[in-house]
């Protein structure tokens, strides 16, 4: 399969983002869209866990990279079973830190 290259990446680098791809072939012409979505990965007990805040699934695993790779598993099962959410634009998503002081 010969890839003609990408016709519509992203937005301005803020969130998730969109690709497509077209690729063609003799017998037939497939556009392949590609979504980027956020992960946050933190230390649980015994595991690393890790989270899509744009479609609010959560997967573990015993390493980071394993925690990543059952998040993206999950993630396609999501959308395969639930569709992408409405409100998902491709770049409406941020991510901050804050901190809170814990009063002594």
């Amino acid at each position: 399969m010969e890839s003609s290259g990408v016709l519509f990446k992203g937005f301005d680098g803020q969130g998730p983002s969109f690709s497509e791809n077209l690729y063609r072939d003799d017998s037939f012409i497939l556009l392949v869209t590609t979504m980027e979505f956020t992960a946050i990965i933190r230390k649980g007990e015994k595991q690393f866990v890790a989270l899509c805040p744009e479609v609010d699934v959560v997967s573990q695993g015993h390493t980071i990279e394993a925690a990543l790779a059952n998040l993206k598993e999950a993630v396609e099962l999501y959308i395969e079973e639930m569709g992408m959410p409405k409100e998902f634009t491709g770049h409406d998503s941020f991510v901050a830190r804050f901190a809170i002081e814990e009063n002594a």
